[in-house]
């Protein structure tokens, strides 16, 4: 009796996802997933109302700094080519963060205002690859 209820707990408990780590959605319709290259990664998610949510961090050795940003509202252009990802910096302008296609390779570009979320030798400008 107690070897069926141990196997009923450790069934529940791997249905659930208690067992294991939390896996990145993989990329399925051009936008949602998550991203990368050696100093940022960035992720990409649906939300209920259609929007997106977007995250992004970033940390470098040298010189040492670090930036982010959670919890963004990105929305898509009319022709699908660019998704927008606004955020709020406390005492700032809001940051825009604008991402593009090309290719696999996600182009990531922000706003002046971006500063306020990270340190100037830690932009959230450039390229990520796809993790999955």
């Amino acid at each position: 009796m107690k070897r069926h209820a141990a196997i009923v707990v450790l069934s529940v408990l791997a249905a659930s996802g208690c067992s294991q780590r939390p896996v990145p959605p993989k990329i399925s319709d051009g936008w949602t997933g998550a991203y990368r290259n050696d100093s940022a990664r960035a992720l990409i998610t649906r939300r209920a109302d259609g929007s997106y949510r977007f995250d992004i961090s970033v940390s470098k050795n040298t010189p040492p700094c670090t930036g982010s940003g959670e919890d963004g509202t990105a929305t898509l252009s009319a022709d699908g080519q660019v998704l927008t990802a606004d955020f709020d910096a406390p005492g700032h302008a809001e940051c825009e963060i604008d991402l593009r296609h090309q290719g696999r390779t996600l182009v990531v570009s922000e706003s002046e205002e971006c500063g306020a979320l990270h340190a100037d030798q830690c932009p959230f400008n450039g390229r990520l690859l796809p993790e999955n």
